[in-house]
């Protein structure tokens, strides 16, 4: 069982960053898999690029969840990314993101839900507007 994974991530770095894996997902984890990862003071979702057993001298931070059940990239598209990227001069993961469908991409949005706690008799007009229009559509919160 592989306890560590090398991520790439869809920025001008051109390294990757190091994780390991929690028990529970141990069985799970597969080169070209998307994952949602600790990264700096947010969270990022990267692409697994490589699956190792190679302790780091660092101290790793655990994968927090895997979004994809099967690699969304085969070994030979990530062999051929890795090479685009070297040729190029180009991030690994910047040219993962290019190589990707625009569906399955690295990009997440934060949606606005309506707390269920809220209590609609307290609210203004206005304020009953906005919950009503939140409701109604799914806003992301870049939109709002």
């Amino acid at each position: 069982m592989s306890s560590f994974v090398d991520v790439a991530l869809p920025a001008a770095v051109r390294k990757q960053f190091t994780y390991h894996v929690p028990k529970e997902l141990m069985n799970s984890v597969q080169a070209g898999q998307r994952v949602w990862i600790p990264f700096r003071n947010y969270y990022a979702i990267g692409v697994i690029v490589r699956v190792h057993d190679q302790t780091p001298s660092f101290k790793t931070k655990p994968i927090r969840k895997i979004l994809d059940e099967e690699p969304i990239l085969s070994n030979e598209l990530l062999a051929l990314t890795q090479w685009i990227s070297r040729f190029y001069y180009s991030s690994w993961g910047e040219t993962i993101q290019a190589a990707l469908p625009s569906g399955l991409n690295f990009v997440s949005r934060k949606y606005l839900r309506i707390s269920d706690s809220v209590d609609r008799n307290k609210l203004n007009k206005d304020e009953k507007e906005v919950i009503s229009d939140l409701q109604e559509t799914e806003t992301t919160l870049k939109e709002a």
